[in-house]
């Protein structure tokens, strides 16, 4: 199915940032009606909550990352193998530091996409191309049996069009990552101690 040139601006305004208003149009009140109506509301929550669902699903094995960080470390500062260990003591702290560290990450990563759906973002930019006469016209239609139809349809539209940005923002999320690496190197190496060998 073709979008029609409402419903396509409502899924590209919804990649712009955050930003400031000074007035609100008199229409306001009636496109936040529409976008809800079209399930936009949803549709912000569930983008959210999914990220969250598939961050936690990724979630690395700070075991395995405490074990190959060792010997990159032990690579690095040219020792033994077995040469670094983390005291007993200090390592469930250690992967309680690992847990906050992804967790945080993924708040802020999830924050990001949360943030640019914001429905109020979307329905100011909205407002700007419609007048109180032609929302009362799109409402009117959203209500009826053929625009709820066009709704199903769009809802679908959108739900596989989140589906190729998801993909195409794998590349940053992978610089990201990388990022978080490192951090957590960094995190690993302050419990390391050298032994006697």
């Amino acid at each position: 199915m073709k979008f029609n040139k409402i419903q396509l601006f409502i899924a590209i305004i919804s990649l712009i940032p955050s930003m400031a208003f000074s007035t609100e149009p008199p229409h306001l009140s009636k496109v936040i009606e529409y976008l809800k109506i079209v399930g936009y509301e949803e549709l912000i929550k569930d983008t959210y909550f999914d990220c969250i669902s598939q961050s936690k699903d990724m979630a690395p094995d700070n075991k395995k990352i405490i074990s190959r960080s060792i010997s990159l470390l032990e690579k690095e500062k040219n020792l033994k193998p077995g040469s670094l260990i983390i005291d007993k003591q200090n390592f469930d702290s250690l992967i309680k530091k690992l847990e906050s560290q992804y967790n945080n990450y993924v708040k802020e990563s999830c924050g990001i996409t949360k943030q640019m759906h914001q429905l109020k973002i979307i329905a100011y930019e909205y407002a700007k191309h419609v007048n109180n006469e032609d929302m009362e016209a799109i409402l009117a239609f959203a209500k009826s049996p053929a625009g709820k139809k066009d709704i199903k349809a769009t809802k679908i539209g959108i739900t596989k069009a989140y589906k190729i940005i998801w993909e195409a923002k794998k590349e940053k999320q992978l610089i990201a990552n990388n990022a978080l690496n490192e951090r957590q190197l960094k995190t690993i190496a302050e419990y390391l101690v050298i032994t006697k060998k």
